[in-house]
């Protein structure tokens, strides 16, 4: 069909598929439940004109895990080491209605050595930073070979200050551009340095609640809580790349220094944590994936470059 689908499925008397793409998360242990409620509750006309979805990635092949080092996890199925991302679109795509109570209630089931409350707190306040940051950017960077942000890369290499700059954030959305945050032209929507504090707080109440929870007698545990304090970092990476973005834009260098030299140290943490529990994959729109570490050279050049010295970090 083209042109005017829903009105195409109004004269055929017809209902679609959609395709909810997940092309975000690969290695990480995603699960933010309000997140995924909002986005099927705002599928377009889904009583009339959708039948329902199918959800998966174009880029990775959800098999079994052959990119784990930890041996708990290695060779299991994806579906059942990344349980909970898998639970959250299934149960809410039946009922979107469906209470956190059940998701913290099985949480309590799988790990009773922590507090069930406690451990659903941090995963999904760890888990609400990356579709934030995305948001800021996915106007332009819209398509899978734009943006995977657990790399911060792209089909051209790693994802730069410039490009978020020039970024703008989706239609219908109620985030200004961090070009117009910088010229102070965001009148009624949320500016960027906003989105940021938003990241910034999410992730340092997930790292406060993770430093109460321990997997030393739950092996699979201790993979899961590692999955969820690598996303706090990565949040914390992006949040003050955002800042430091918008600082660029607005000309005010010296606290754009101090922003990428804080996002150095946040993407240092992120990619140890990472490079511990995985390989490095080629995959089909990424070749340069040895190891965890192949942007860390960029990421410290975006700070030296402000005049940043990388022997102060």
């Amino acid at each position: 069909m083209h042109g005017d689908v829903p009105a195409d499925l109004a004269k055929n008397d017809k209902k679609t598929w959609l395709e909810v793409r997940q092309d975000d998360f690969y290695f990480l242990h995603w699960g933010d439940p309000q997140f995924a409620r909002d986005y099927l509750q705002g599928f377009p006309d889904k009583d009339r004109f959708i039948q329902g979805f199918f959800y998966g990635s174009d880029g990775w092949t959800a098999t079994r895990d052959f990119v784990s080092k930890n041996p708990v996890v290695e060779d299991e199925l994806e579906i059942k080491r990344l349980w909970y991302t898998q639970m959250l679109w299934g149960r809410l795509a039946y009922n979107p209605q469906t209470p956190d109570q059940v998701f913290i209630d099985e949480m309590a089931a799988r790990y009773p050595s922590v507090s069930a409350s406690d451990l659903f707190d941090a995963w999904r306040n760890a888990s609400r930073g990356l579709p934030l940051a995305t948001e800021v950017i996915q106007g332009t960077l819209r398509f899978d070979f734009h943006w995977w942000p657990e790399l911060c890369e792209r089909d051209k290499g790693f994802v730069t200050l410039e490009a978020f700059i020039k970024a703008k954030p989706p239609g219908g959305s109620e985030v200004c551009s961090i070009a117009d945050t910088a010229a102070d032209r965001c009148i009624n929507g949320r500016t960027t340095y906003q989105v940021a504090d938003s990241i910034q707080s999410s992730a340092e109440a997930a790292l406060k609640t993770l430093s109460t929870l321990s997997g030393d007698q739950n092996p699979e545990l201790a993979v899961v809580l590692k999955s969820i304090t690598a996303q706090a970092y990565l949040s914390l990476y992006y949040a003050e790349k955002i800042r430091g973005a918008t600082d660029v834009a607005a000309g005010e260098t010296a606290s754009a220094q101090i922003a990428m030299g804080k996002a150095v140290g946040c993407w240092r943490q992120y990619v140890a944590i990472m490079d511990s529990q995985f390989y490095g994959s080629n995959m089909q729109r990424v070749r340069n994936f040895k190891n965890w570490h192949v942007h860390d050279a960029a990421v410290l050049k975006e700070y030296t470059d402000l005049g940043g010295n990388a022997d102060d970090l």
